[in-house]
């Protein structure tokens, strides 16, 4: 998605899909399922198997390079974590039972 600054003014920009449903915009040509198979294509590519049955963007990683996104597993299992702007890996990332120790909370 591709954002345009008003005549004069700067600030245009280009956005994926995901970071378009983070700031509450919605792309009409790529489906759910599409983003699912992206951020499951993150994991493991961080070593963490999980068919993503669902997620939810708890925020923004700092300076905006990502969000910190939930993601819910097929099996039940679920994982909080950073998925950086780049789109090739996630970055850190938790089970929700290790997320559940340090005071954050899975919701999904």
């Amino acid at each position: 998605m591709a954002l345009f600054a008003a005549e004069g003014a700067q600030g245009s920009e280009a956005i994926d899909c995901l970071t378009a449903k983070g700031r509450s915009l919605t792309c009409q040509f790529t489906t759910e399922d599409q983003i699912k198979g992206v951020l499951g294509q993150m994991l493991q590519a961080s070593n963490r198997a999980c068919d993503v049955s669902d997620y939810r963007i708890a925020g923004l990683m700092a300076e905006g390079e990502g969000q910190v996104i939930e993601v819910k597993c097929a099996s039940g299992s679920g994982f909080l974590g950073e998925f950086p702007a780049t789109r090739t890996a996630a970055g850190q990332v938790q089970t929700c039972a290790q997320a559940a120790q340090v005071g954050d909370r899975c919701e999904l």
